[in-house]
C-alpha cells in the first residue's frame, strides 16, 4: 500500500531551503544504522539503495548513475545518523564527501566545486551545493568533472 502524504509549504520559503520529510519504510521499521551494524556497511547500502528504488520519486537511472559512479572512482557510504540519503566519496579527496545521492537527485556539495558545477548548467544551486536530477546526462556530467585524479607517489 502507498502511502500519501500533504505538505504545505509555508510563503515565502527561499528557493535554497531544503523541507526533510522523513517516512518509515513499511518493510522495515529498523534505522539504516541498525541495519549497517547488523548487515555490514556493504548490505547496507545496497538495502539502502533499494529502498530508494522503490519511493514514488526515483528515477529510473538511478542504479545504473551508482553503478557510473563507481566507475569514476567514487565510492558509495552510509550516512551518520538516520539521514535517508547515501553519501558520495572521492578517494582522491577523502577529507569532506564531494556529495549527497537520493533518489532522484545528487547534491554536489564541496565548495571548491561549485562555480565550475554552476557554469556546466543543468543544475540548482542552493546553500547546500550544487542538485543535478538523475537523468542519464547532466548528473554525469558534473560527475565526471568534479572527480578528482588520484596522487601516485
Amino acid at each position: 500500500m502507498v502511502r500519501e502524504i500533504h505538505i504545505h509549504v509555508p510563503a515565502g520559503l527561499p528557493d535554497d531551503e531544503v523541507i526533510h520529510v522523513y517516512l518509515d519504510a513499511p518493510d522495515d521499521h529498523r534505522t539504516q544504522s541498525e541495519q549497517a551494524a547488523v548487515t555490514g556497511d556493504e548490505q547496507a547500502i545496497e538495502a539502502r539503495l533499494a529502498w530508494m528504488e522503490r519511493l514514488p520519486s526515483a528515477s529510473p537511472k538511478l542504479r545504473a548513475f551508482v553503478g557510473d559512479l563507481q566507475g569514476l572512482g567514487y565510492t558509495i557510504r552510509m550516512p551518520r545518523g538516520v539521514e535517508q540519503y547515501l553519501r558520495v566519496m572521492d578517494p582522491a579527496a577523502p577529507a569532506h564527501g564531494a556529495g549527497y545521492l537520493r533518489a532522484s537527485s545528487i547534491t554536489f556539495t564541496r565548495r571548491d566545486d561549485r562555480q565550475a558545477l554552476t557554469r556546466l548548467g543543468g543544475g540548482n544551486a542552493h546553500s547546500h551545493g550544487v542538485r543535478f536530477v538523475i537523468d542519464g546526462r547532466h548528473a554525469l556530467e558534473a560527475a565526471r568533472l568534479v572527480k578528482r585524479r588520484q596522487m601516485t607517489g
